[in-house]
C-alpha cells in the first residue's frame, strides 16, 4: 500500500506522473498515475496485490491449522483468507494479558502456538498472517518464530504495525511462511518480545522499520 501526496506550497512532487510496479520472476503488476491524477494538497492511496497461487487451493483442502495464545490461553481463528491470500490467525476482540501494557518495563512475551497438520504427500511453505489487534507496546515489539523448544528458527517475518494513526488500534500484522513436511504435524511458537528478550534489551522504542526514503523524486 502506497500513499502519494500532492504538491504543497507551490512545489509539485509528481510533475511527470509516477508508475508503481511490483515484479516477481515472470509475474508483475503496475499502476500508472498521470500528473492530474494526484490533486494538490490531497493524497492518493494505491494498493498492489501479488496474488500468487503456489498450491494455495491444495493447502486449503489438505492442511489443518490450529492457533492459540498460550498465556492466558485464548483460541484463535485460522481460516484461509482470500483477501490476504494466506491463513489468517486472528481473534475476535482484544487479547487478555497477564502483564502490564504500555510504555513500561515489559519482561514478558505474547506467545502464540501454531500447529499445522499436513495430510498430503507434499511439502509446503504455508503462508500465514498473525493479526494482533492491540499490541502491548507497538513501538518496541520484536516478533520471532521459535521451534517447540522456544529456540528462534531464523524464519523471516515481515512486520506491519500502527502507532501513529490515533484513530486506529495499535495493531500488529506478522507475515511469514512456515515449512511443513508431508504427512506430518509441525508446531511453532511466535514470541513477541517487548523491550527485553530474557535479560537482554531486544528493541529500542525509537526503532523504525523503513523500506525506502524520498530522495531526488524517487522512492
Amino acid at each position: 500500500k502506497v500513499v502519494l501526496h500532492g504538491h504543497q506550497r507551490g512545489q509539485k512532487f509528481w510533475s511527470e506522473g509516477v508508475t508503481l510496479r511490483i515484479q516477481m520472476k515472470d509475474w508483475e503488476i503496475e499502476k500508472e498515475f498521470l500528473p492530474d491524477d494526484i490533486p494538490p494538497n490531497r493524497a492518493v492511496t494505491c494498493s498492489l496485490h501479488c496474488n500468487l497461487n503456489d498450491n494455495r487451493d491444495k493447502m486449503r483442502s489438505e492442511l489443518n491449522v490450529n492457533c492459540k495464545m498460550t498465556e492466558p490461553e485464548q483460541i484463535m481463528g485460522t481460516n484461509f483468507s482470500d483477501y490476504f491470500n494466506c491463513f489468517l490467525l486472528a481473534k475476535d476482540g482484544l487479547f487478555q494479558r497477564s502483564f502490564k501494557e504500555g510504555y513500561t518495563d515489559i519482561r514478558d512475551y505474547d506467545v502464540f502456538e501454531i500447529e499445522v497438520i499436513n495430510d498430503s504427500n507434499e511439502d509446503f511453505y504455508v503462508p500465514m498472517l498473525l493479526f494482533v489487534q492491540y499490541l502491548a507496546n507497538p513501538t518496541g515489539c520484536v516478533p520471532m518464530i521459535c521451534d517447540e523448544n522456544f529456540e528462534p528458527t531464523g524464519i523471516h517475518m515481515q512486520l506491519s504495525k500502527n502507532w501513529h494513526n490515533k484513530k486506529m488500534p495499535k495493531y500488529g500484522r506478522f507475515y511469514f511462511h512456515l515449512p511443513v513436511r508431508a504427512n506430518s504435524s509441525s508446531k511453532y511458537f511466535v514470541r513477541v518480545a517487548y523491550g527485553f528478550y530474557g535479560s537482554l534489551p531486544s528493541a529500542s522504542h525509537a526503532n523504525l522499520s523503513l523500506i525506502g526514503k524520498y530522495e531526488n523524486m524517487s522512492i
